[in-house]
C-alpha cells in the first residue's frame, strides 16, 4: 500500500488515504482507503479518487486517461489530449497556459468502480476499488497488461467544500507530487507504473 502526500504547492492535504495497484491480463485494479473529512465550517461539496494514466507507447503526457470515482460511487473517464508534452516553467511551476484539450465522459467499456463504508483502527473510512480495462481505453492508450509493460500514473484524492459565500477550500493528496489542480498540464510529475510478474506461493 502506498500513503498518498501533500501537493507540491501546499500543505493542505486531504484526510489519509492509501492505495494498491494490481493486475492481470486484461484490467489494471487500483484500491484507495480514505479517512473521512472531519467536519468543516462548511459542508463537504464533493470528495473523489482519481487515477490518471499514460499507458500510450511514448508516456510522453500528451494522451492521459483520468479516472475519477466520487464516494458515492459514481466513476468517470475523461481523455486529456494535447500536441506537445507540457513542460514545467523555470522555476519549476506548471504552465497553466499549455494548451490541452479534455474529452468528457468517454465510455470505457468494463470500466467499473465499487465504493464501500467500513472502519479501520476504529475511525470510519471510505473505501473504492476501481477496474479499468486497459484494452478498452481510448487507442493511443491501449494496452494488454503484462509483466514488463510500463506506464505513467498519478494517484489522487480531491476535496472541495460547498461555496458558501466564503469560496471553496480545495485539498489534494498525491502519490507523485503535483500543483494543485495541475495534473493535466504536469504529465512530468506522474510517477512510472512497472509491471512485474506476481510473487510465488
Amino acid at each position: 500500500w502506498y500513503i498518498r502526500v501533500a501537493p507540491a504547492n501546499t500543505n493542505r492535504s486531504t484526510p489519509p488515504v492509501r492505495a494498491a495497484m494490481l493486475y492481470d491480463a486484461e484490467n489494471l485494479y487500483v484500491a484507495f482507503v480514505s479517512g473521512t473529512v472531519p467536519p468543516p465550517t462548511t459542508p463537504i461539496g464533493q470528495d473523489a479518487v482519481s487515477v490518471y494514466l499514460d499507458s500510450s507507447p511514448e508516456g510522453d503526457g500528451r494522451e492521459i486517461a483520468h479516472i475519477a470515482i466520487t464516494s458515492k460511487g459514481q466513476v468517470t473517464c475523461n481523455w486529456i489530449r494535447t500536441e506537445s508534452p507540457a513542460q514545467p516553467k523555470a522555476d519549476g511551476s506548471p504552465d497553466w497556459l499549455h494548451t490541452y484539450r479534455q474529452i468528457p465522459e468517454v465510455v470505457v467499456p468494463g470500466l467499473s468502480a465499487k465504493t464501500y463504508e467500513s472502519r479501520m483502527n476504529g475511525s470510519v473510512v471510505w473505501s473504492a476499488v476501481v477496474t479499468i480495462p486497459m484494452a478498452s481505453l481510448p487507442k493511443p492508450l491501449r494496452q494488454s497488461p503484462a509483466a514488463g509493460s510500463a506506464s505513467k500514473i498519478n494517484l489522487l484524492r480531491s476535496v472541495s467544500t460547498v461555496n458558501v459565500g466564503s469560496g471553496t477550500e480545495q485539498l489534494q493528496s498525491n502519490l507523485s507530487p503535483v500543483y494543485l489542480g495541475a495534473q493535466a498540464v504536469s504529465p512530468y510529475r506522474m510517477a512510472k507504473l512497472l509491471l512485474v510478474p506476481s510473487a510465488k506461493p
